[in-house]
């Protein structure tokens, strides 16, 4: 008898998303991705909840809607985290690292700043050791 998924198990698992409408595979996973049931929420909640009790080797079909995840984009301020649809949090929340990360690199690392000393170039690197044009 194998064992049944249960929190503090590791599972392994494979899986595909389907458009229901259109019946496109939207992405597949062959090679499979393991995590400890009950611990890693890396799955849609209704995920979990179907795994719990299966054993290995079954197979499951899970409808999980973009609402459920994202938020309602119709849900009413009542919906919204902090005040706005939970998808800009997210957008704004990048974009916010984003911007630090240009800050940290353009000024803290000096990426941004012209060279103090002239570059030498490098020509026994690529085997080219004449300057001059080809054909010239």
């Amino acid at each position: 008898m194998s064992e049944v998924i249960q929190a503090g198990k590791y599972v392994e698992l494979t899986y595909k998303v389907t458009d229901r409408k259109t019946g496109h595979v939207l992405t597949r996973v062959e090679f499979p991705l393991g995590y400890v049931h009950g611990h890693n929420e890396i799955l849609a909640p209704a995920v979990h909840a179907q795994l719990e009790g299966k054993a290995a080797g079954e197979i499951i079909e899970v409808t999980i809607d973009g609402n459920d995840i994202f938020g309602a984009p119709d849900a009413g301020r009542e919906g919204w985290t902090f005040g706005i649809p939970s998808i800009w949090v997210w957008q704004i929340l990048f974009w916010l690292l984003g911007v630090a990360m240009m800050w940290f690199l353009a000024y803290k690392m000096e990426l941004s700043s012209v060279p103090q000393a002239e570059g030498e170039a490098l020509v026994e690197d690529i085997g080219d050791t004449s300057l001059e044009k080809p054909g010239a």
